[in-house]
């Protein structure tokens, strides 16, 4: 049961991974002061279905072992890269066609967010079931189709099927960050990935600068992005505990 009107500033609800999930979901973040209100924590956790996640600096490790100590595990290392916005297409992918997404796309593209995965932080923790996994990335790049998240989605489209999509977030103050972006297993290596990107720095044409975040664990993304010319400038830590 939700604790109606009790969260401090430090602890926040996650209406959106609640409903899909279907148990109380609550976001933390971790600072001194919050630290030392180790009761609060233990408060919540009295609350038999309940999941906390937390993500922190890699170099904060007062935070990280607080986390520990609170039984949080250690699922996921998140890294965030960036590069300039460089525009003038330079990957092509014969017979894929990169397009914007149109309204009847909502379904293979929720079905190939939910099949394409297995490195997120979902994927990654043991506790959650793959197919509760698998939902909750499709219900992801769902959102952008529904109107609640994400200013544009890209499609890879082969023959009649979407091979590929890229959803992204637009700050409005010139960046732009690649919110989820996938790839159809028998498709990959073929450049489709690389040229979503280009045709994203194009659309925008106001932005200056792209992110991205990816795991650490999923090496073949990390790689790619590099060659794309992004570069590691954060990494932080993320942790799940499961009531």
């Amino acid at each position: 049961m939700r604790l109606e009107g009790k969260c401090p500033k430090n602890i926040s609800y996650d209406a959106w991974l609640s409903g899909v999930m279907g148990r109380d979901v609550y976001k933390l973040t971790v600072d001194e002061s919050f630290m030392s209100a180790v009761g609060l924590v233990n408060f919540y956790k009295l609350h038999a279905d309940v999941f906390f996640y937390a993500k922190v600096a890699v170099d904060d490790i007062a935070a990280a072992r607080f986390l520990e100590e609170q039984g949080f595990r250690l699922i996921d290392t998140n890294v965030l890269l960036e590069k300039p916005i460089e525009r003038g297409a330079t990957h092509s992918c014969p017979g894929v066609l990169i397009r914007l997404a149109q309204p009847q796309d909502k379904d293979k593209v929720k079905a190939l967010a939910g099949g394409c995965f297995c490195f997120s932080r979902f994927h990654l923790d043991p506790a959650v079931p793959k197919d509760m996994a698998n939902k909750i990335k499709a219900e992801w790049a769902g959102n952008f189709f529904a109107g609640k998240r994400g200013e544009c989605l890209v499609v890879a489209q082969k023959g009649r099927d979407i091979v590929g999509f890229l959803q992204l977030l637009d700050d409005r103050k010139g960046m732009i960050t690649i919110d989820l972006i996938g790839v159809a297993a028998g498709c990959r290596q073929q450049g489709i990935g690389a040229a979503m990107v280009d045709f994203a720095q194009a659309h925008f044409s106001r932005a200056s600068k792209i992110t991205v975040g990816t795991q650490i664990a999923n090496v073949a993304s990390l790689r790619c992005y590099e060659k794309l010319g992004f570069r590691h400038v954060q990494a932080w830590y993320v942790f799940h505990y499961h009531g």
